[in-house]
Order: structure tokens, then C-alpha cells, then sequence
């Protein structure tokens, strides 16, 4: 504690006085006018009177606190009395926070720390907004440091035209282990204005990870949410609010000499609407996966992989429910023999796959509407596979002229991939669970060409320099005396060249248009052959032809470019592309953008006798950003969602920020849009006080820079 004071009564011997007129402070120290720090929470104060009741402890009477340098604080807290702890903490009585001398909210008492460690439990400060369909928004929470290795936050929201909202959190963080868990939940009390349908609900995530004993690891990552409609009407962010998919999984594992085994548990929900129990539930538990590396077989040029499994699987939906736990076994051992030869690359490969089901498929045959009945009935599935890879050598220049002071070279990669399955012949009779349900009779050849561009900063007049007898260390003996005549040395600190463009076109014909009688007409099917080509795994007519598809990489400088286009030469149309730009335009701007475009084919629908039309959608993202977040001075940052095909306006956002030396403050303008479920306009505000907290209520998650 460093203080300066004017007319002083003290009692040397008890460590104790009384001061007038103090400015003081606690963990800063002054030396040679240079401020050090000697604690993560600093803060200084001042006091008409200020009575030292021991060592380290103070009574402040009709003075400030404040972490702001003074004498003119951007803000302060305006406390009638005030225990200050050196080493503890500072606790204020019936205090008033001012932000530029005017009173903005009283508290019936504040405690800031005061010690190196910067953690204290307490109320923290509380948070207040406004929204058209929440009303005025007023919340606290409760802090709690419970040691030194976790932590926890409980509180909640009062709504008042919907009802509350509750919010907890708990953290830990060990040696070995750590642990992260939130719970966000809604009590809508008068429902959405319009129809006042209740869309409350909860939400629990939980995250964490741990070292076990004889190298085993241990994950755990749950998603429990209560309805879809819970997560559309009150998501706390827009991409949260939007994404129908839930997943929790958690998984033992260990790996040892390239093998890989493990226990993985794992749901996944996949919600249809927003209608009660509309939703696709598909859980694995549990899990046994054993698998392995390509290792090499005895020393020999063949290498061998392997993967097997034995799970207990289910699958639960509207009209359709296997059994809680279904078996199901597979085993695919694979041998290859990669060869090289005069630049050429080939990899021959050979594998069986074996599976058992304990329950099949027995598919509905009249226009019901459902995919089928589960019954108790074992199934085996024999798959033979064989594929061979080829990689011609690369064609490769380097130009002899410059661009922008570099060397550029091209190198063009061709390829080909033949795969071939067999044995496939009860497709229909399969469940579908995951990957390993989806294979079919197949033969087809991926074929396509890979284009790179590298650069490397040539060597210039800049990296040269005129030293006659004498080189950098690292310039070798051959160079020097080659450069020695004309009396200039270079020296490249350039380094290795980098790839900062690349562009992929590829395509696959089918040598089975009807993947051996599995792909049912006017229907979507997806196959292992189609499920991760293009952005549109779905088949609904025979086809010989893939689309084709294109994939372009541009990262240089201040710039990155990605796009991905599928075009299909059988329905002559786009199926997919997506772009996605990143462009800082200056020291202080950047533009992120992306627009996502698909043409899903439709289907028909048997128990309305109709056909579903295609599904079109034409999505822009955009966000323009100035300044940073935590840069002093103004930053501002703008983004929306919009809907291109309907010409809809999804979602908007505008936040904008100052930074003084001590404190900021932000303001944000949220629009949602998101159909009959939501149509809400917010507004939030946050103000930051270094080394105290943030009075508001727009949380790190709902920033977006």
C-alpha cells in the first residue's frame, strides 16, 4: 500500500493513526516515476479520511475506488465507508458506480479484491437489456471460487413478458484432468406474443478430459437440450439457435505401437421440426473399436490395417424404433502393397469386411409413409473390397519471372482411383446406424487433377550488401565465390516455399449405375461411394456420372479464398457451392464473407402419394470488422445472415466498442428472424471494468469479434 496524506495523527507503537485528504493505492509501486505492478488487481483510491486500523488494514471514509489513474477516473465506485485489506480485499458499503461522474447504480455493498491471486466469491455485477419479445431483461449471478482448481457461477434472468431463465456453470481444471459444464434453462411463464405457446426448456453441456492410469485417456462431451424449440426461441446466439443436431459421446481409450483401442458411448439427435418428439435418435452403447496404423507386414513391402468393432447400437424415430440394444460386429482387415517405380506411385489394396446385425429391416412395401418394421431376425453381410490408386509423376516449372518479388512454381499431381465391393446383396434389410451401414455393391473410378502454386521470396538488392572478403556465417563457401567478384554477398532469410494456391477437379463414373440394385428410384439414397465425394451425398435416379467437383485454396498475405463447386453434367445444374473469403483490407479492417448455395434433390413421398420438390437454399454471411476487442480507442464490427433465395433477412448484428485506459464499453444490436418461432430485436450493452467485472448483459459468447 503507497499513500500520501496531509496532517497525520498516528500511534507508532499499536501501527495505527488517522489521515486526511489520502490518495492511495495497493498493488502498484512507483519508482523513478515508472509504475510497476506488483498484483493482477491494482486499484487506487482516495479518501477525505482514512483511518489505519493495523498493518494492513484501512478505513476509508467519503472517498472513491477505482482502477482507473487519477485524478479524473472514468469511473469510480462512491462508497459512504470502505474496508480496505492489503493482501485481501477492498469492501464498500452503500456505494454508487459512477461512469464519467454520473450515477448509474447503487450497491448495497461491492467487494473488489485486493491480493495477488484476483479471485473472490460474491455477486457479481448485474445485467440489464431489453428485447421485443423478452421485455426488459434483469439478471445476477453468484460467483464462487471454491479453490484454487475450480469454480462455479449460478444465477439467473428475469424476463418480463416471458418469465426467467436460469444459468449455471461449473469449472476444474487439475493436473491430469479438466472439466467444463454449463446449464441454461427457460421458465416461459406467458409464452411468445403471438400465439403464447411455452418454448421453455434447458439446455446442459459438459466437457472434459482426463489422463487414467496406464495411458489411458478419457473424454466426455454431453449435449442434453430438451426440445428444439427451446433452442430456437432462445438461443443465446444465432448459429447455436439454427443448429438442429445434438451430440454427445465419451470414449476410454488408449494407443500403443500404431493400434488404437478404446469404449465409445456415444447420441446423436437430429431434429425434423419443431413438433414434440420429431426427431432422429440414434445411440451406441456402448462401443468396442479396435483399429491400427498401416504397419508393414514382417518387414515385407505389404502393409496391413485393421478394424473391428462390437457395439450395441438403436435407432428411434416417428413410425420407426429398432430394439434399446441392437448387436452388431464388423471386422475389415485390409492388405496393400504401395510400389514406386520410375516416378510412378501405385497402391494396390485388398480387404474383407464381415458384419453381423442382430435385428434386420423389413421394409415397408405399400404407401405407409414409414421406412419399415425392425424385427429380431440375425443378419450377416459379406463384403469383398479391391482398389488400386495410381499417381503419375508430377509435372513441375518454376517461371523465370518474377511476381511481386517472388518464384513461382506450378506443379500439376493427376490421379486415379479405382474401388470395387462386392457381396452386398441384403442392402435393404440393413439398418442404418452410422457409416458402417452404408455399403453397397460398387464399381467406380475417381479420377482428377490437382493444381499447386508455391512461392518463395526471391533473392534481391534488399538481401544483398557489399562485403567484398567477407559473409554472413550461413552463406556457403561455393556462393561466396561466385559472388565475390562483383563484391556483393546475398544472404536468403527467405525460407522454404509455400503453397498459397491450389485447385482441385475431380469426378466418378460408376460402373454400376444402380449400385447393385440397393438405390430405390425417386428415393434419397447414400452410399459409402457418395457420402463424402461431393457436398450432396444423395442419389435418387441410376447415374454413371458423379458431379463434378471443384475445390480452390488461395491463402497469401492478408487473404484466403475457399471455394467449393459442384456441378452435375446429368441434371446440368450446380448442386453446391460455397465460398468463403477472409480479406483484412487494411491495418484496422477486415471482411469476413461466405455464401453457401444447394440444390437438394427431391423425392417422393409415400403416404401422401406426392412428390417432395427439390430443396433450395441460397445463404450469405457476412461480417465487416474494425479495430479489435481489446485494442484502446473505438472498434466497431457488423455481420448478417441473409436468406438470397427468399430475399429474407435472417439475422443482424452491430456491436460497437471504446476502450479507454481502464474500462470499456459496448453496445450491440441483435436482429433474429427465424420464421413463426422467432422475431425478436435486442439490444445489450456491456461495461467493463479493468480488474472488477462487466456490468451488462452481453456475454462473450454473443460478441462477434
Amino acid at each position: 500500500m503507497t499513500y500520501t496524506t496531509a496532517e497525520p495523527t498516528a500511534s507508532i507503537s499499536r501501527d495505527t493513526g488517522t489521515f486526511y485528504d489520502v490518495v492511495g493505492s495497493t498493488g502498484i509501486q512507483v519508482k523513478n516515476q515508472m509504475m510497476f505492478l506488483r498484483s493482477s488487481t491494482p486499484f487506487f483510491f482516495t479518501g477525505k479520511v482514512v483511518d489505519k486500523l493495523g498493518p494492513d488494514l484501512y478505513r476509508v471514509h467519503q472517498g472513491i475506488v477505482t482502477s482507473c489513474r487519477l485524478p479524473k477516473p472514468k469511473w469510480e465506485y462512491h462508497p459512504a465507508t470502505a474496508t480496505v485489506e492489503v493482501g485481501g480485499d477492498a469492501k464498500m458499503y452503500h456505494s454508487t458506480l459512477r461512469i464519467a461522474g454520473i450515477p448509474v447504480f447503487y450497491f448495497p455493498y461491492v467487494q473488489h479484491p485486493a491480493d495477488n491471486l484476483g479471485r473472490q466469491s460474491g455477486f457479481l455485477i448485474p445485467a440489464i437489456g431489453q428485447s421485443n419479445s423478452k421485455g426488459f431483461i434483469i439478471g445476477d449471478a453468484y460467483y464462487w471460487a471454491i479453490n484454487r482448481n475450480s469454480d462455479a457461477e449460478i444465477g439467473g434472468y428475469y424476463f418480463s413478458s416471458r418469465g426467467w431463465a436460469q444459468i449455471g456453470t461449473y469449472r476444474n481444471i487439475g493436473w491430469h484432468y479438466t472439466f467444463h459444464t454449463e446449464y441454461y434453462g427457460v421458465i416461459d411463464e406467458k409464452g411468445d406474443p403471438v400465439n403464447h405457446q411455452n418454448q421453455g426448456g434447458e439446455e446442459l453441456k459438459a466437457n472434459g478430459t482426463a489422463d487414467l492410469p496406464y495411458g489411458f485417456r478419457g473424454v466426455v462431451s454431453v449435449d442434453y437440450l430438451s426440445s428444439y424449440l427451446f433452442r430456437l426461441a432462445f438461443g443465446q446466439s444465432f448459429t447455436e439457435a439454427i443448429n438442429s443436431e445434438v451430440r454427445s459421446s465419451g470414449f476410454v481409450s488408449k494407443s500403443w505401437a500404431g493400434n488404437f483401442g478404446g469404449i465409445w458411448i456415444s447420441r446423436y439427435q437430429n431434429y425434423q421440426s419443431t413438433i414434440h418428439g420429431d426427431v432422429i435418435d440414434i445411440a451406441h452403447i456402448p462401443s468396442l473399436q479396435l483399429s491400427g496404423l498401416e504397419q508393414s507386414i514382417a518387414n515385407s513391402k505389404f502393409m496391413y490395417t485393421y478394424d473391428v468393432a462390437g457395439e450395441g447400437v438403436s435407432r428411434h424415430e416417428p413410425g420407426f424404433q429398432t430394439q434399446n440394444v441392437v448387436g452388431r460386429f464388423d471386422i475389415y482387415p485390409t492388405i496393400s502393397l504401395p510400389t514406386f517405380f520410375n516416378g510412378w506411385t501405385f497402391r494396390p489394396e485388398v480387404g474383407v469386411r464381415e458384419t453381423v446385425y442382430s435385428e434386420r429391416l423389413i421394409p415397408t412395401e405399400n404407401n405407409t409413409g414409414v421406412i419399415g418394421i425392425a424385427v429380431a431376425q440375425a443378419l450377416n453381410r459379406n463384403v469383398a473390397s479391391a482398389s488400386m490408386e495410381v499417381r503419375p509423376p508430377s509435372l513441375a516449372r518454376i517461371f523465370d519471372r518474377k511476381l511481386f518479388g517472388h518464384v513461382m512454381k506450378h506443379v500439376i499431381e493427376p490421379y486415379a482411383i479405382y474401388r470395387y465391393e462386392t457381396g452386398v446383396s441384403n442392402f435393404a434389410n440393413i439398418i442404418r446406424f452410422d457409416y458402417r451401414d452404408i455399403v453397397a455393391d460398387s464399381s467406380s473410378v475417381e479420377y482428377g487433377v490437382v493444381n499447386r502454386i508455391y512461392a518463395k521470396k526471391s533473392k534481391s538488392a534488399a538481401n544483398c550488401y557489399l562485403q567484398p572478403r567477407y559473409a554472413a556465417p550461413d552463406v556457403p563457401a561455393a556462393e561466396l565465390a561466385k559472388q565475390v567478384d562483383s563484391g556483393k554477398v546475398c544472404d536468403d532469410k527467405s525460407g522454404a516455399a509455400r503453397e498459397i494456391f491450389s485447385l482441385t477437379v475431380a469426378q466418378k463414373y460408376f460402373f454400376n449405375p444402380t449400385w447393385g440394385g440397393a438405390l430405390v428410384p425417386n428415393q434419397r439414397n447414400v452410399f459409402d461411394s457418395t457420402v463424402d465425394f461431393s457436398g450432396i451425398a444423395f442419389v435418387t435416379q441410376p447415374r454413371n456420372a458423379s458431379p463434378i467437383i471443384t475445390r480452390l485454396l488461395y491463402n497469401y498475405g492478408s487473404a484466403s479464398v475457399q471455394w467449393a463447386l459442384d456441378y452435375d453434367p446429368v441434371f446440368n445444374q450446380v448442386n453446391a457451392s460455397t465460398i468463403f473469403v477472409i480479406q483484412r483490407l487494411a491495418p484496422m479492417w477486415s471482411v469476413v464473407a461466405a455464401e453457401m448455395y444447394q440444390h437438394i434433390p427431391g423425392e417422393n413421398i409415400p403416404s401422401t402419394g406426392g412428390i417432395l420438390a427439390p430443396d433450395l437454399s441460397n445463404q450469405l454471411r457476412f461480417q465487416l470488422t474494425y479495430g479489435s476487442l481489446n485494442a484502446r480507442g473505438f472498434s466497431s464490427a457488423a455481420g448478417i445472415a441473409y436468406d438470397i433465395r427468399n430475399n429474407y433477412l435472417q439475422g443482424a448484428t452491430l456491436q460497437s466498442t471504446y476502450n479507454w485506459d481502464c474500462c470499456g464499453l459496448t453496445f450491440e444490436y441483435a436482429r433474429w428472424a427465424l420464421g413463426p418461432v422467432r422475431n425478436e430485436n435486442a439490444y445489450r450493452f456491456a461495461f467493463s471494468l479493468t480488474n472488477v467485472g462487466t456490468f451488462g448483459n452481453l456475454k462473450r459468447l454473443q460478441r462477434i469479434y
